[in-house]
C-alpha cells in the first residue's frame, strides 16, 4: 500500500510483480493526481488497485491506464478525533468564537478577512507566507499550533470551527469534513455536494456559499448555542460510521473482489 504522491519507479513496482507474484499493490490518492509529474503519472498502469478520495479524479485515473480504480472517502482517527474534555486553561488557550483549523493558502484569505471582526483563531502552518493581511495575521497561533492531537482541543474549545473544501477538490470534501464533527465541533464549511450528502444541512453541519451567506450563518449560530449543540451532536453521531477502520474494510473487500476477478 503506497499512501500519498510518493514518487516509485514504475521498474520497482514491475521488480516487486516479479519477486512476488501474488502480491497486489495499492495506491491511496490522498491528494489529486499531479498530472504535471510524469514520474507518478507513468506509474498508473503498474498498481493493481487505486483509491482516490475525490470521484472527479476516478475517470481521470483510468485515462491515465489505472486498472481498478475506487472512490474511496477520507475518514477519521478514533485515537486523534475524539470529544475530550479540557482545563479551564487549555479552554481558554484553545478557544475562541471562531477557529480556523488548516494551511496557508491564498484562496483562503478572502474567506478569513470576513472573520477577523470575530474572535477568531488561525490554526495551521506556513501563515508566514500571508502577505498584506495583519489582522490573519494577529489571529495565528504560531507554526505547529493545532494539529493532530490538538485538533480534537480547538474542536471541543471553540464555538464554531470554520472550514473549506479547497477549489482543486471540486464539489467534494476534505479531511475535516470528517474529523471536526467527529471531534464533536460544530462545521461551519462551504457548501459541496459531497459534504451535504454525508452530514445533511442544517442537521449535522452549516453551510455557506457566498461571502454574506456566510457572516449571516456565524451571526446567527454565535447567538444560539443550543441550536449549536443540536447540530454538533448529530455530526458527531453521524461521523462515528466514518472512522479509518470502516475505510480499511472497505478496502480489504476491493481487494477480495480484485483476487476473485483475478486483475
Amino acid at each position: 500500500m503506497v499512501v500519498g504522491n510518493v514518487e516509485i519507479d514504475p521498474d520497482i513496482l514491475k521488480e516487486i510483480k516479479k519477486i512476488l507474484i501474488s502480491c497486489r499493490i495499492f495506491w491511496y490518492l490522498t491528494d489529486p493526481l499531479p498530472t504535471q509529474n510524469s514520474l507518478l503519472v507513468d506509474s498508473v498502469p503498474f498498481y493493481d488497485c487505486i483509491l482516490t478520495f475525490s470521484k472527479f479524479q476516478v475517470p481521470l485515473i483510468y485515462w491515465f491506464g489505472g486498472k481498478n480504480v475506487f472512490y474511496l472517502p477520507f475518514g477519521y482517527d478514533p485515537r486523534l478525533h475524539r470529544k475530550v474534555i479540557l482545563t479551564n486553561e487549555e479552554k481558554k488557550f484553545y478557544g475562541s468564537d471562531v477557529a480556523y483549523l488548516g494551511t496557508w493558502q491564498p484562496t483562503i484569505e478572502n474567506w478569513l478577512n470576513e472573520l477577523t471582526s470575530h474572535d477568531l483563531k488561525v490554526w495551521g502552518n506556513q501563515w508566514h507566507q500571508l502577505k498584506g493581511c495583519p489582522q490573519i495575521m494577529k489571529c495565528w497561533q504560531g507554526e505547529g499550533a493545532g494539529l493532530y492531537g490538538d485538533l480534537a482541543k480547538v474542536a471541543n474549545a471553540s464555538k464554531v470551527i470554520f472550514n473549506v473544501v479547497r477549489f482543486h477538490n471540486g464539489n467534494g470534501h476534505s479531511m475535516k469534513t470528517f474529523e471536526i464533527p467527529a471531534s464533536g465541533g460544530f462545521m461551519l464549511t462551504n457548501r459541496t455536494d459531497e459534504q451535504v450528502s454525508f452530514f445533511p444541512e442544517d442537521t449535522c453541519a452549516v453551510y455557506f456559499s457566498t461571502q454574506e451567506e456566510l457572516k449571516d450563518k456565524l451571526k446567527f449560530y454565535l447567538l444560539h448555542e443550543t441550536e449549536r449543540e443540536r447540530i454538533s451532536q448529530a455530526g458527531y453521531e453521524v461521523a462515528q460510521q466514518h472512522h479509518y477502520n470502516e475505510r480499511a474494510r472497505t478496502i480489504l473487500s476491493y481487494d477480495k473482489r480484485i483476487a476473485k476477478c483475478g486483475s
